[in-house]
Order: C-alpha cells, then sequence, then structure tokens
C-alpha cells in the first residue's frame, strides 16, 4: 500500500524494514520534493500511509527547494530530548531551517554546562523560545505519547495568535 502510493506520486522507497520485537516500521522516501522517513511504533500501516500522504502533499505544495527554506520550530516537553534530536535530523534533511531548544533541563550534561539555573532563567529562556517562534513559519508540537505541558500550550497558543501554521508529531490531542 506504501509502495504504491510513493510510487503513484513519483516517490521511490528507498528503504522498508519492519522489526517485530520492537513493533516498528521505517520507510523513507524521496523524490524531487525531499526526504520523508516515517517511523511509526504502532506497527499500523495506516497510520503511516497518513503521515506519508500528510508529507507529501506539503513537500508538493512547496515545490522543489529553489525558494527560501520553511523555517520550523520544535515545541514540547524537554523530557522528550530523544525526539527533539530525531525531529530536528528529519526537518532538515527535508530542506528546512530549524529552531529548536537551546538547553536541556533534563540533560545532566546541559545542567552542569549551564550551572545552577534559577526560576528566572527558565522565565527568560522560555521567553526566548517565543521569539524562536516569531522568526519560524511554522511549529512542530512535538507531542509524544499525546503529551502536551503548560509551557508547550502556552506556546502552541502564542503560535495561533501570531498566525503561525500548527503541525504536531503524533495526532492531534484535545487542548
Amino acid at each position: 500500500m506504501i509502495k504504491k502510493l510513493a510510487q503513484g506520486n513519483g516517490w521511490e522507497l528507498t528503504h522498508e524494514t519492519h522489526a517485530h520485537t520492537l513493533d516498528r516500521t521505517y520507510l523513507r522516501l524521496q523524490s524531487e520534493y525531499g526526504v520523508v522517513e516515517i517511523k511509526t511504533f504502532d506497527g499500523t500501516m495506516l497510520h503511516a500511509l497518513e503521515k506519508v500522504e500528510r508529507e507529501y502533499n506539503t513537500l508538493k505544495e512547496q515545490g522543489p527547494i529553489t525558494k527560501r527554506p520553511t523555517i520550523i520550530c520544535l515545541c514540547g516537553s524537554t523530557r522528550f530530548s530523544q525526539a527533539f534530536h530525531d525531529e530536528n535530523l528529519r526537518e532538515t534533511l527535508l530542506g528546512r531551517i530549524v529552531l529548536s531548544i537551546g538547553c536541556d533541563f533534563k540533560s545532566d550534561h546541559d545542567l552542569m554546562i549551564a550551572g545552577d539555573l534559577t526560576e528566572e532563567d527558565k522565565e527568560r529562556l522560555d521567553e526566548l523560545h517565543l521569539r524562536k517562534i516569531d522568526l519560524a513559519d511554522e511549529i512542530l508540537v512535538l507531542n509524544v505519547n499525546g503529551y502536551i505541558g503548560q509551557s508547550t500550550r502556552r506556546e502552541i497558543e502564542y503560535a495561533e495568535a501570531h498566525d503561525k501554521q500548527i503541525r504536531y508529531l503524533e495526532h492531534k490531542m484535545s487542548l
């Protein structure tokens, strides 16, 4: 099903594996519009198919990469630092400029470098992230397992108020 959609839309399926022990599917599709990489963890190919269709349509609307790249700001809980890393890489490979968190409060390494951070420091960094949203064309909400915390809700509301396009890593959950 995925292969048919990909080939029917000018995409080349370059990699497909099924790791049954982890119930994951990895797909890598590429065309003149860029690369789409899909990782599903629920084992449903339908979910992967929907995501491929959305990504393909988004890339097709943007056209071949000849104009200023879209600027994406990643938003979500820093507890999902791996998701920030993965989506930063994926969006970059799609030819987008990615703005992300500058300090991971859950990382011992970041905290060791930054030192003791006060509540004022956190507020200043939260405000800085809103400025990144100002620079972005859209935000990508990293709502891993549907989780959207208080800070992320504020960022979504801010993006909505400033007419930014909003995408979600996983299907949008009710706020």
